[in-house]
């Protein structure tokens, strides 16, 4: 089942201190493109940043709660208009053995 997801600068969110120890002074270590073929979303929006007081390693610029939210119920729908079940059992048993 393929699924594409949308996503426009609206949807991002930049934090703009440590989510540990609110920080404003931030290292960017990373930008990573997404796949979204949206227009008017910027190059940077995945970005990996380093707080410089506490060394936490975390995104700084990621997509909102909300759009993941509503992204977990549009694939959800689909899943239900296509009579897809995407719950595989064979993996299902190994998983329940490994975690035994």
């Amino acid at each position: 089942m393929n699924i594409k997801y949308d996503l426009s600068s609206a949807d991002l969110k930049e934090l703009q201190s440590c989510i540990v120890c609110e920080n404003k002074n931030l290292s960017r270590l990373s930008v990573a493109k997404t796949p979204f073929s949206a227009k008017d979303i910027y190059e940077e929006s995945l970005v990996t940043s380093l707080c410089d007081d506490c060394g936490h390693v975390f995104r700084s610029i990621v997509p909102s709660e909300a759009w993941f939210l509503s992204q977990f119920d549009y694939r959800h729908k689909r899943h239900l208009e296509q009579n897809f079940v995407p719950i595989n059992d064979a993996v299902e048993v190994e998983r329940l053995d490994r975690y035994r």
